[in-house]
């Protein structure tokens, strides 16, 4: 009898040591196993391409257990958040340990990217997965370099121009579109090559001899498309350059050689000349190298005129413009202190004369000033005591209109009764 309970005792301890077993492989079987994955390098690095490349991302991870698959994620908005990245398109081997992103556009600049690792831990059931860190990538954009905008011209209508544009430092294609605003810079439309366009999609602009008035104020500039890729353009847009298209004439020549002295607080008034197509404006051609005080320029008429306040030289330059051109001269004003006023002093008078017809004579006066000073004659007559005085000109009957003694000779009967002075 203690034979059998010791046999039995002994039966029951083994079935109870291999339940336990057999729960605990269950139980290992349904809890997963704690694995091992730890990503170095550190992962994925940051990338940077030029627009239109390829880039890759990779990861490198120490699995303890089986991979059973990679996903990478991308994301948009810095981080915030995480989408698979899509098969197809741009992307390849989103499912594998290297990520490829061809033809990459500007677009995805900034984008970030990572991957979750799935795997299965040694005795276990279940996955696992761990995820890397992220990486950003960065696009480049290369940027046609212009080395040389468009510059304003001018031309004559009927006449042509061009307009010119320089760029470089660009690799892959370079194509060109000159374009046009009519309204200073409001729209834009692009340059057919035709009418008077030529080189509408090259780098030199060229208007040909059929500009009119009615291109004047037009903008130009250029666009300038640089392809690495099809599918990735880039472009760059010149500054605007005018058009200043004038009317077909003469440009002004000034014509005027010296102006006149001048004293000062006495009124001066003279007028500048110039040839060339109306209208012509007038200006001091620098400014602050003014006229002198109390002197102005009318710039219609061209008048310098006023009382001058001051003494000395003065040198300035005018300038005469019109629709066509313009000219300019350098010009010397002398002002002076005004002379003293010497009252007459005539001494004699001119004296009744009686003649017989066609016969001659003559009227004199004598005065008292000094011989330094500078004697200026006009006789003048009258028909009768009610007729109004009229200067004698040289001529006819009349000689020395203009000296002490006035000359008649030949005087018909119709000079009977004439009246004489001198100023």
């Amino acid at each position: 009898m203690k034979t059998e309970k010791s046999h039995i005792s002994k039966n029951s301890v083994l079935r109870t040591a291999w339940g336990a077993v057999i729960v605990a492989a269950i139980f290992l079987a349904l809890v997963p196993a704690k694995g091992f994955a730890q990503f170095f390098n550190p992962g994925p690095n940051d990338t940077s391409v030029t627009v239109g490349g390829s880039a890759t991302f990779r990861y490198n991870a120490v699995i303890s257990g089986t991979l059973v698959g990679s996903r990478w994620q991308v994301s948009t908005n810095g981080g915030t958040s995480w989408n698979n990245v899509p098969s197809g398109g741009n992307y390849s081997g989103e499912t594998t340990s290297t990520l490829t992103i061809s033809y990459v556009p500007a677009s995805f600049n900034g984008y970030k990217y990572q991957c979750i690792v799935t795997y299965r831990p040694p005795l276990s059931f279940f996955d696992s997965t761990i995820t890397s860190g992220s990486a950003t990538l960065t696009v480049n954009t290369p940027t046609p370099d212009i080395k040389q905008h468009p510059q304003d011209a001018n031309t004559t209508a009927g006449k042509g121009t061009s307009f010119n544009f320089v760029v470089s430092n660009a690799s892959g294609t370079l194509t060109h579109q000159w374009q046009v605003s009519t309204n200073s810079g409001g729209s834009w439309s692009n340059v057919p090559n035709s009418g008077i366009y030529s080189g509408a999609t090259s780098l030199t602009l060229t208007l040909s001899n059929g500009v009119t008035t009615a291109y004047n104020g037009y903008l130009y500039r250029c666009e300038t498309t640089h392809t690495v890729r099809p599918a990735n353009p880039v472009t760059v847009t010149s500054n605007s350059a005018r058009l200043t298209v004038l009317s077909s004439g003469t440009p002004p020549t000034i014509t005027t050689t010296s102006l006149p002295n001048g004293e000062r607080g006495t009124f001066y008034s003279t007028t500048l000349a110039a040839t060339g197509t109306t209208p012509i404006n007038w200006n001091v051609a620098v400014p602050g190298n003014n006229l002198p005080n109390g002197l102005t320029l009318n710039t219609t008429t061209g008048v310098i005129s006023g009382t001058p306040t001051t003494t000395g030289t003065y040198t300035f330059s005018i300038l005469a413009t019109n629709t066509i051109g313009s000219d300019s001269k350098s010009f010397t004003i002398v002002l002076l202190d005004p002379q003293p006023v010497i009252s007459p002093a005539i001494t004699s008078h001119p004296v009744n004369r009686t003649i017989q017809e066609n016969s001659g004579t003559s009227f004199s006066i004598t005065t008292a000033y000094p011989n330094d000073i500078a004697y200026q004659y006009q006789w003048q007559f009258r028909a009768n005591s009610a007729a109004a005085w009229d200067n004698v000109s040289n001529g006819g009957i009349y000689s020395n209109a203009t000296t002490s003694t006035l000359i008649l000779s030949s005087v018909p009967l119709t000079y009977s009764n004439y009246q004489y002075w001198v100023k």
